[in-house]
């Protein structure tokens, strides 16, 4: 059993004018949550055998279920959040502003994972022995190497954000062709926080037979801590200018520059045993104890070096400070980032019944960094890359309840820097590990879009609209192409892809009464995804013909609303459902099996609102009331590679104006 979830916000603002017209604004809030989750999840690891059929004597695939491990994990997840906005309306046409912002994420995690091992998976395949996919469910057998890992994680993260910023609208000429420029510009200052102080593993190994025993190595058993720090400056300005505001054909012109600059520096120290380093008695003692308060103690410290008979720091290595070059080692780093742009856009009206915008974007980025154990060297430069984006979109009012949009893009979708640097790290929230790609490239995005809006009346719409999108370098999360039984994602570049497919979004309410005292309505959307990417001719993929890693083949959302005014009640049912998605690429190496996709899932909620007054209102909910299971699976052989449940959670909220 768990704490309750709970969460409070505040929030108020106020504004006085002066006695020379100037006006003083302030909007403020806190919010503040604690969320609690307990998951329970088996992951599976198959095996594929080649194997000869004993009917056919001809070679045939087999499958093996060689490894399986069920994973207790408890999080519990809190977050701080501030902001405070000032506003000084000089005159009419000058505003200066403020705004800062205060972000605060805590999460503490406990995990306890049992993994089970066959060390005799060919034999298995070969004799078509079927073992059950719950390993607490597996037979006895003394060959079964067992593994428990516990791990033990908090994690701070903070992001502090100031923002000064004014607006101003400049006549040029009064009654003439030309309106006001209006111009807006900000400079911002962010700085943010990452601290993970002293993670803690510990892994022992044993089997139905045998106790388990206090695994010694360099990931089997440390202390971590982690941290980072980033700083970062922007600036931009954007300018518009009305003409011909009243004519039927009117024009404003736009244009803007921006500029951002990050550089973030961090560090990760380890604690661990090398157990090919420790003499026999030490050793020895180790293992007799296998518990960590036993053994993490003075007697049993080295010296911090390398060849230290007990503890030592990672820091180095068995490299010396001479040969720390290049972008792929060390615990310490440090990334620069630099992003420019600008752009010009006009926007048209012809006759009040077409609009039409068409502009284009310029923009560049550099990414920067090195890891290192002892100095930092001069930057590898990671990447360097200018790109020009068009943009196209028009409006056709066809009457007062019909109208016709179309649009063309070009955007750009540049590597986040954890993608890029060749870095490992875990999220103990999905308790999945990722590795950056240094030779991972931008995505170039060409965007297709067509919409026809209906509104037969206020309260009723209804939109279909189709889309296509052509990516090239489309980036997607794989599993390494070395085949390493799924021990980290990465990040790579297909040759190419494409997404197409239509989109259904209604509304309609229902007014059940004269007096308009209660009402409902209906609303939703419906959105059908095709997609397919073209892979390298040398590609070790074992499906050339898949979809587009993390696109779902539809996405459906349903929602139902009954609203009785006078009593202050509403009802409301969500609905959603998600279709099949791969979820993870892996590549034809070894005895690695087929792409990994996920079952569909679908999700309901359920909420109730009473209103005391004018002030008070409470909120009554049901989320995930079905709690079905996130499933996924080996698609070619239907096999289960992770399964679990959420469970339903139900939540009380009381909200005061005042």
């Amino acid at each position: 059993d768990l704490p309750a979830d709970m969460s409070i916000s505040l929030s108020g603002g106020d504004s006085i004018i002066t006695d020379s017209g100037q006006r003083l604004g302030m909007i403020g809030a806190v919010r503040y949550s604690n969320k609690w989750a307990n998951d329970e999840k088996i992951q599976n690891g198959f095996e594929l055998y080649t194997v000869n059929n004993p009917d056919t004597n001809e070679p045939e695939d087999l499958l093996a279920l060689t490894s399986s491990k069920v994973t207790y994990d408890t999080n519990n997840v809190i977050d701080l959040s501030a902001m405070l906005n000032l506003d000084w309306r000089i005159t009419e046409n000058h505003t200066l502003g403020l705004n800062n912002i205060l972000l605060r994420h805590t999460t503490n995690s406990a995990e306890f994972e049992d993994r089970y091992v066959l060390g005799n998976g060919g034999y298995i395949a070969k004799n078509n022995i079927v073992m059950p996919e719950d390993p607490r469910d597996w037979p006895y057998d003394s060959s079964i190497e067992k593994y428990q890992t516990q791990n033990i994680d908090w994690i701070e993260e903070q992001l502090v954000s100031h923002q000064l910023w004014g607006e101003h609208y400049i006549p040029l000429n009064n009654g003439g062709l030309l309106g006001d420029l209006k111009t807006h510009w900000q400079i911002s200052r962010s700085s943010s926080e990452y601290d993970r102080p002293n993670a803690q593993r510990y892994t022992y190994k044993g089997s139905q037979t045998i106790d388990p025993v206090l695994q010694v190595g360099f990931s089997s058993a440390y202390n971590l801590w982690e941290a980072s720090e980033e700083d970062g400056n922007s600036a931009s300005i954007d300018l518009e200018l009305p003409i011909n505001e009243g004519g039927d054909i009117s024009v404003t012109a736009k244009t803007g520059l921006y500029q951002l600059s990050r550089t973030r520096d961090g560090y990760e120290d380890r604690f661990s045993y090398n157990a090919n380093k420790l003499d026999a008695t030490t050793r020895e003692e180790i293992l007799v104890y296998p518990d960590p308060a036993d053994i993490f103690t003075d007697q049993y410290i080295g010296d911090g070096t390398n060849g230290s008979n007990g503890l030592y720091v990672n820091y180095g290595g068995s490299i010396d400070a001479e040969n720390d070059t290049g972008v792929d080692k060390g615990y310490q780093y440090r990334v620069e980032q630099n992003t420019n742009a600008w752009y010009v856009q006009t926007d048209w009206s012809l006759w009040q019944r077409v609009t039409a915008n068409i502009g284009v974007r310029r923009e560049s980025f550099k990414v920067e960094a090195d890891q290192y154990y002892y100095n930092p060297e001069p930057l590898y430069e990671l990447l360097d890359e200018t790109k020009t984006l068009p943009s196209l979109g028009l409006t056709w009012l066809i009457s007062d309840n019909w109208q016709l949009r179309g649009a063309y893009s070009k955007t750009v979708s540049w590597p986040e820097t954890f993608e890029l640097l060749p870095r490992s790290y875990r999220d103990i929230e999905t308790l999945t590990s990722y590795k950056g790609n240094p030779d991972l490239k931008p995505a170039d995005i060409k965007n297709y879009d067509m919409r026809l809006e209906w509104y037969p009346s206020d309260n009723e719409s209804i939109s279909l609209g189709a889309y296509r999108k052509d990516m090239d370098n489309p980036i997607e999360n794989a599993f390494d192409t070395l085949g390493d039984d799924y021990d980290y994602y990465t990040f790579v570049n297909v040759e190419s892809g494409k997404v197409t497919g239509w989109e259904l979004d209604f509304r309609t309410e229902f007014i059940l009464d004269d007096n308009f005292s209660h009402s409902v309505f209906v609303q939703g959307n419906y959105t059908d995804i095709e997609s397919e990417i073209s892979l390298a001719p040398d590609s070790k993929e074992t499906d050339l013909n898949r979809p587009l890693q993390g696109q779902p083949d539809y996405i459906f959302n349903l929602q139902l609303g009954y609203d009785h005014f006078e009593t202050g009640q509403e009802v409301t049912l969500v609905f959603n459902r998600k279709g099949k998605e791969l979820v993870i690429v892996t590549p034809d190496a070894g005895s690695n099996v087929t792409n990994v996709y996920s079952d569909p899932y679908d999700d309901l909620k359920l909420i109730y609102t009473k209103r005391f007054g004018d002030d008070l209102k409470v909120s009554l909910s049901g989320e995930n009331i079905l709690d079905s299971e996130k499933r996924q699976y080996y698609e070619k052989y239907d096999v289960a590679y992770l399964g679990y449940k959420s469970g339903p959670k139900y939540k009380l909220k009381v909200s005061y104006e005042f």
